[in-house]
């Protein structure tokens, strides 16, 4: 009874569009109430079996098609708060303590960078999806103890150009970010120049490498975790290892003027320097742009540790400044 009720039901909301196979108006048809009930068994099971599909698809009955999408934007994945290398665009103020190069001075340290969404894929209806972007900047330090100097607009210490891709997959509050990236580091003409020393101390150091990281977004924080390895260096003898994790917060409500609260903390530890970890704190406000990755931040900074710029990788620096964060 309760299939042959089922079979009547189909009669209205499921009429002849199954097309070649058997309907309900056929199975009334027959006569042979053997054949009827097999045809009402036949309705019944396919029906049973596109049940799955129509509540994935919201209950039309169609399953879900991947989409995707050249030239994506990249909102999904806020750039990392305190990472000293997150390529971005900044010029920051302070004091630097570097021994290995010239001692406490007043420096300055500068990056350009951005990154592009260049393709999307949605291979499920669950709101997960892979993106493929390509990255790049350029990092560099400048001495600018003389920077008064009508002669002197301050020495360039340091410069590494990176360049890369990087596959990101979003899965809600969760994210992984793979990284393959080239960086190269220079050493400052003027720095060569006024120190000879380093002419003899100059490494071509360059170097290819992996990074995975992954990453848990609840409400403003998002805590992260995963590490580097190097696949090619020069010198062949720099170590390949490092591990890396932070926190940040994103307040969402402003404090004033519009302007959101923001930290972030942010550690890194190479093999190379024995585990010795150089850690970055970054806080302060962000100005945010509606409905787009851009901002404007101003942040108090400081990092401490072995140096994440250049040939000087293994020689302690402590820096404290302030700057200002441009993301486009």
């Amino acid at each position: 009874m309760l299939r042959a009720t089922t079979a009547l039901v189909f009669l209205f909301l499921v009429p002849s569009a199954l097309g070649g196979q058997d309907t309900a108006a056929d199975c009334v048809a027959l006569e042979d109430p053997a054949l009827r009930l097999a045809c009402y068994d036949r309705l019944f099971d396919r029906q049973s079996a596109a049940s799955p599909a129509r509540e994935a698809d919201g209950g039309n009955g169609t399953a879900a098609a991947a989409t995707g999408e050249w030239l994506p934007d990249t909102t999904d994945f806020p750039r990392l708060i305190a990472d000293p290398k997150e390529q971005q665009f900044f010029f920051s103020f302070g004091n630097l303590d570097f021994p290995a190069v010239r001692g406490d001075i007043a420096a300055s340290l500068v990056g350009f960078g951005d990154r592009l969404g260049l393709y999307r894929f949605a291979p499920a209806a669950d709101g997960a999806y892979w993106q493929i972007n390509a990255v790049g900047g350029l990092f560099a330090q400048f001495d600018i103890d003389d920077f008064n100097d009508s002669d002197n607009g301050g020495d360039l210490l340091n410069a590494d150009y990176t360049v890369g891709v990087a596959a990101l997959r979003i899965s809600g509050p969760h994210a992984l970010r793979l990284k393959l990236f080239h960086e190269s580091t220079h050493l400052g003409d003027e720095l060569l120049i006024e120190d000879p020393e380093f002419q003899l101390r100059r490494l071509n150091y360059s170097y290819e490498a992996l990074d995975a990281l992954y990453a848990y977004t609840s409400g403003p924080w998002r805590a992260y975790g995963g590490g580097r390895v190097h696949l090619r260096r020069d010198p062949e003898g720099v170590q390949r290892w490092q591990l890396n994790a932070g926190l940040e917060y994103r307040g969402a409500m402003p404090l004033i003027f519009a302007a959101y609260p923001v930290a972030g903390f942010d550690l890194r530890a190479w093999n190379q320097n024995d585990w010795d970890p150089t850690i970055s704190l970054k806080g302060g406000v962000e100005w945010r742009g509606k409905d787009t990755d851009r901002y404007l931040r101003l942040l108090v900074e400081y990092l401490d540790g072995p140096s994440p710029f250049g040939q000087f990788f293994s020689d302690n620096l402590d820096y404290l400044g302030a700057g200002l964060y441009f993301g486009f």
